[in-house]
Order: structure tokens, then C-alpha cells, then sequence
């Protein structure tokens, strides 16, 4: 829902003191395969993407040969180069809250040539050939294409100042009370303004603006907020106010606010030797912002240039299709879905391009981008604003696609080096789902297991996780060791104790 909650930053923090880690090689592999999965699918939200942090690794590898650029193992034949196990070991500890030590290195690296081992053998038994494969391959090719050009020619670009660093330091230090009012538009937002212009009060937009019951009552008052609490063009917005003075509309991830400043207060004594402590700190985090800020307005560029129209016919009934009120075939990406009208697919949706070269799509053309994108984004997917959002959203990315073809990024040695790892992860999730499913806990297991402990109250649904859980560990123990037999792997476990993993050398 629109408002405070929304704005707040979503921050995914395990709790370290309730993971039990065994640092053998072999018994603590389950707990390093699961974090690492729940990784592969969190860190995106997050975090730059792994493959991008990869891929930037190799490119700075490649200038010279670095302890980071020496391979740490060998598994049939394909290296796990030093910086590659670098980056996936600092994202996991990132990840799990766990901290550095020899012998959680030893065991990560263990886990990752298990997860080597795994991919080659589910690719070597066919699954390269599958229609599921090639379709995977293909996402991440797009997307691997859009964040290595963004990383050409966005963030290369980017520097941090000494000023840059001073402001984030007082921000660290600043909290601000402020209040806001939420639309989903900027023609809403612009009338929100005129109102407020005209003398309209905070309280009594704010009960029009919010279908949240507590900000409609406290007149949009979002309470005390500190640095990086809130989406970065409100934060920038909120932090340049006078208290006391009102924004114009601010456009941020959710929409668009109109902010006023209600109270702000620094911490009066700010130190050069405080200053000094948190310098190195800060300017990677201020690096990373500024990049995420840089990549928002080339998006929000290209959704300018490409002055989109729709085709109100075309777009009502896809939206009535989106929210129920129309049948929605069960594959909505196929052109050829049973009952589904080809005059329908044919539709013109959306027209989009400079003046000298407008491109329409039709519904068919629509359903075909889509379906490279996550389900759980097309899920979200319930208004009409949501809608234009989503195909704003694949129209900036094809922009994307067309320029970093035009670049030729995906000729760089580099780029194939990405794809291939990122297609070795998804082998991995492949073969991980197939063991996973082979092992079934037999019924009575569970009824030996009440008969053994006077715990009636344990639900079944517990007992049976307990017991698979302890069962794929047994199965994913004996599956790595006969891999093992038939693939060749060799390791240089002293080159991974010499690495710098929390700081550059």
C-alpha cells in the first residue's frame, strides 16, 4: 500500500544466532547449499546482481594476473578462478550475517566445486537441449546484455568527491520529521499540489490520498526518519527542505510524494577524526547510490524519449484479462492459446520510437517480452497504472537491449565467461529440485518417530521437513562423493586462505 510502509526500504537481515554451522566439509554442505540458493533468488532485491559483480570481476582481473586472477580449484576441467570464489563467498557471508574464518573458506569452496559438479552433470545428461534451458539462457543473456552496457556506459562514468562524502556524513548523522502526500500519477500529483497551493491543508488531502487509516488520520505524517530509511529521491528531497517548506511532486519508486519538512536536527558536534573513521566506509556506499541513481534516470530517460501511446481498446481488455474481469488464457505468453481471438494477438497495444521511427507493438509482440520477465513482477501486476508501468518497463528494456547490441558487449570474451556461470547456477537449481524430489520420507518414519518421543503437539508437516532435511544432506553427501569419482577436481586450498575477501589488497 502507498504511504509509510511502502517508502520504508525493505532490509532482509538473518538472524546469525539461530544458524548452526558445522565447518566440516561434508556435514556442513546442506547449510552453505541452502543459503546459497536463497541467495541466487534474494540478492537481486538487494544488492547489484551477482552475475554483474562477477562479471565486473573479470573485467578487472583481466588487466594482470593477480592472486585474485589464479584459479583456487579445477573441476573437470573449467577453473574456479580466485576472484570468482571471492565474490560468491563475500556475497554468502553478506548474505547469512556469518563471519570470515579459515575454516568456513575451506568448507565454501567444498560446496561451490559440489555445485560445479552438479551443473556439469545435469548439463552432460541432456539438460543443455531442454526447451526450459534455452529459455533461461536467453533471460539471462537480456540481462547480462542491459548490465554489462549499463556498467560501460553508466557506472564507468561515475566518480565520488570529497563534497559527495562530507554530505552523506552529515546525512548519517541528521534526522529528519517530515509528512507527505502519496499519488499514484503525476497529474495527480500536480493537482494535489494546486490544492495545497490554494490553501488546502496536509490533513485534509491526506485522508483523499491515503487508503492507509493511519496516515489518513495523521494527516501523512510518516514520524522521524534517518539516512537511507526511505526511497533515495524522497530521502534527497526530505534532507534539502527547510523545515517548515514543501516540495514540488518527487517521483520516487512507488510514485510520487509531495514531502514537507517538519523538523530536522544534526548532531551538533561532528568530528574530522570521526569523519576520517568512516571515510572508506561511505565511499563505496555513496559509489553504489549513485550508480543505482544513475541507471534510474537513463530508465526514466528512455521512458521520456520513447513518448509512449496506447491503444485504449487493445489496453482495456488486456487490463480487464490482468484483473479477472476478462478470461485469462492459461499460458499468457503463447500467441496460440486455445480460445484466444487472432485479431485479438494482433491488436495494436503500444506505440512507442522517435517521430521518424515509431514502432507499435501489438498484444502478441507484448506477451512475447513478457514472458522473460519474473512472474512474480507480471503477478503484481493489478491496475490500470501498474499495467503502464509494466510496459514502460519492458519498452526501456528493449531500448537497453538494442543499445548495448549496437555495443557489442556480448562479443567480449567476458560476457560468454558470465553467461556461462550464470547458466552453471541454474543447472545447479535444476539438479538440486530433481534430488530433492527423489527423496520421499516414508510414513512410518513419522508414526516411529511419535512412537519414540511423547511430543503430540509437533505437527506432522514438522517432523516430515526434519526428516528430509536430514535425508537430502545423506543424499547430497553420497551424490557429491560419486561425482567426485567420475569428475577430475583438484583444489588450491592455500591460495584461498591467502585471499583479501572483506577489502581490496
Amino acid at each position: 500500500m502507498p504511504g509509510y510502509p511502502s517508502l520504508r526500504r525493505a532490509l532482509h537481515i538473518r538472524d546469525a544466532g539461530n544458524l548452526s554451522v558445522s565447518l566440516n566439509s561434508d556435514d556442513g554442505i546442506m547449510t552453505f547449499f541452502t543459503h546459497e540458493r536463497e541467495a541466487l533468488n534474494e540478492a537481486a532485491l538487494i544488492r547489484v546482481p551477482l552475475y554483474i559483480c562477477v562479471f565486473a570481476a573479470i573485467l578487472l582481473s583481466a588487466c594482470g594476473r593477480t592472486p585474485e586472477s589464479e584459479p583456487v580449484a579445477v573441476v573437470a576441467g573449467k577453473t574456479i578462478g580466485a576472484e570468482e570464489y571471492r565474490t560468491r563467498y563475500v556475497d554468502f557471508l553478506l548474505d547469512s550475517g556469518l563471519p570470515d574464518e579459515a575454516a568456513r573458506r575451506a568448507a565454501y569452496l567444498e560446496r561451490l566445486i559440489t555445485m560445479k559438479l552438479m551443473a556439469r552433470d545435469a548439463l552432460e545428461s541432456g539438460l543443455a537441449e531442454e526447451p526450459a534451458y534455452l529459455f533461461a539462457e536467453e533471460r539471462m543473456r537480456q540481462k547480462l546484455l542491459i548490465d554489462a552496457y549499463v556498467h560501460r556506459a553508466v557506472y564507468d562514468t561515475i566518480t565520488v568527491s570529497e563534497e559527495d562524502l562530507q554530505d552523506m556524513f552529515v546525512r548519517v548523522n541528521t534526522t529528519v520529521t517530515a509528512r507527505h502526500l502519496y499519488a499514484p500519477t503525476r497529474e495527480a500529483a500536480d493537482t494535489l499540489y494546486e490544492r495545497l497551493r490554494r490553501g488546502a491543508s496536509f490533513e485534509e488531502l491526506a485522508k483523499e490520498a491515503f487508503a492507509d487509516t493511519a496516515l489518513a488520520r495523521s494527516g501523512g505524517h510518516l514520524g522521524s526518519f534517518g539516512f537511507d530509511e526511505m526511497d533515495p529521491a524522497f530521502e534527497d528531497v526530505a534532507f534539502a527542505l527547510a523545515p517548515g517548506a514543501v516540495s514540488r511532486p518527487v517521483r520516487t519508486a512507488q510514485g510520487y510524494s509531495i514531502v514537507q519538512v517538519e523538523d530536522r536536527f544534526t548532531k551538533p558536534i561532528l568530528t574530522e577524526t570521526e569523519f576520517a573513521a568512516q571515510k572508506n566506509k561511505m565511499e563505496s556506499y555513496v559509489l553504489d547510490r549513485k550508480r543505482r541513481r544513475a541507471r534510474t534516470a537513463l530508465s526514466m530517460r528512455l521512458r521520456e524519449e520513447a513518448a509512449l501511446s496506447y491503444h485504449a481498446p487493445a489496453f482495456e481488455r488486456l487490463l480487464a484479462q490482468v484483473t479477472g474481469e476478462a478470461a485469462m488464457p492459461e499460458d499468457a505468453s503463447s500467441t496460440g492459446a486455445e480460445g484466444e481471438d487472432p485479431a485479438w494477438l494482433d491488436a495494436p497495444l503500444a506505440t512507442f520510437g522517435p517521430p521518424e521511427d515509431r514502432r507499435t507493438w501489438t498484444v502478441s509482440e507484448f506477451r512475447d517480452q513478457a514472458r522473460f520477465t519474473d512472474p512474480r513482477q507480471r503477478a503484481r501486476v493489478r491496475t490500470a497504472e501498474e499495467l503502464r508501468r509494466f510496459i514502460d518497463g519492458l519498452i526501456v528494456q528493449e531500448a537497453l537491449l538494442e543499445v548495448a547490441r549496437l555495443a557489442r558487449v556480448d562479443r567480449a570474451p567476458e560476457f560468454t565467461q558470465a553467461l556461462d556461470r550464470a547458466m552453471e547456477d541454474w543447472a545447479f537449481e535444476q539438479a538440486w529440485d530433481r534430488l530433492a524430489r527423489d527423496v520421499s520420507v516414508p510414513e512410518d518414519s513419522i508414526r516411529a518417530w511419535y512412537e519414540a518421543h511423547d511430543e503430540p503437539s509437533t505437527p506432522p508437516s514438522m517432523i516430515q521437513a526434519r526428516f528430509h532435511e536430514s535425508m537430502m544432506d545423506e543424499a547430497l553427501r553420497e551424490h557429491a562423493r560419486d561425482l567426485r569419482e567420475r569428475y577430475n577436481v583438484r583444489t588450491y586450498p592455500q591460495l584461498v586462505s591467502e585471499l583479501h575477501i572483506l577489502r581490496p589488497p
